[in-house]
């Protein structure tokens, strides 16, 4: 099976536990209370997504987050909170290792301990961009070269000419000598490069994406690794492939 068809098989699952998820119907006892059983039904909802997420970016087929990249997505229930896993492969991730967490990327209730040491820069995006829903960190290979390269990945690589990604060095913001993002001053520095944009290299690390809903994050995060790919192929063949090729 091709990965566009994997893809469409995947978003099709995932459409369908989003559907038969709000499509369950619950019995007056269910409803008592209305705003409390709502929240957490759709907490619960939101946790079973971003595992399949995690799940879905990480399979040998999509190859977006690999051993060490994540994803989080927003709180439908309070904008202030996202959910996002602990230090755990994407591939290995359950909804136990889903956990609610402050914009200050301080987990709502529990202990501290297995903690994505990069966790920040969720927090800091979704506190910068309102408008952000979901979000997916991707140290993928192809991505982390173009991250370091001084060739430019254009958003677009069928069209070598189209703006490029932005790419962010953290190294020069305070703190950020060692090229990581641990801390909510070296996100915050993130989330202003990102500005307006979707997506963003990080300099040595990959690329950050971040979408208005959880599907559209998926396909773009599929799009920005394969896009890689297929300009590293270009550049290798020495010209930009038409579709047949």
């Amino acid at each position: 099976m091709t990965t566009r068809a994997w893809l469409l098989c995947g978003t099709a699952a995932f459409v369908f536990v989003l559907v038969t998820g709000c499509a369950r119907e619950t019995t007056p006892a269910e409803a008592e209370p209305a705003s409390e059983s709502a929240a957490a039904s759709g907490d619960r909802a939101q946790i079973e997504q971003l595992v399949l997420v995690n799940r879905m970016l990480a399979s040998e087929e999509m190859a977006v987050l690999g051993a060490y990249g994540h994803a989080s997505v927003r709180s439908a229930s309070n904008p202030d909170r996202y959910f996002i896993s602990r230090a755990v492969s994407p591939a290995l991730v359950t909804t136990s290792d889903i956990y609610e967490s402050a914009l200050d990327s301080t987990p709502v209730s529990g202990g501290t301990s297995d903690l994505l040491a990069d966790r920040f820069l969720h927090g800091e995006i979704y506190k910068a961009r309102p408008d952000v829903m979901a979000i997916v960190y991707t140290k993928a290979p192809s991505v982390v070269a173009f991250s370091v390269s001084s060739v430019p990945l254009p958003t677009n690589p069928m069209s070598p000419n189209s703006p490029s990604v932005p790419v962010f060095d953290i190294r020069r913001a305070q703190g950020g000598e060692q090229g990581a993002i641990t801390t909510s001053a070296l996100g915050s520095a993130m989330a202003a490069a990102l500005g307006k944009n979707t997506t963003l290299l990080l300099f040595g690390n990959g690329a950050v994406i971040a979408s208005g809903s959880t599907g559209n994050v998926v396909n773009a995060a599929l799009d920005l690794r394969t896009g890689a790919d297929d300009r590293l192929f270009a550049i290798a063949v020495g010209g930009t492939p038409n579709h047949m090729v």
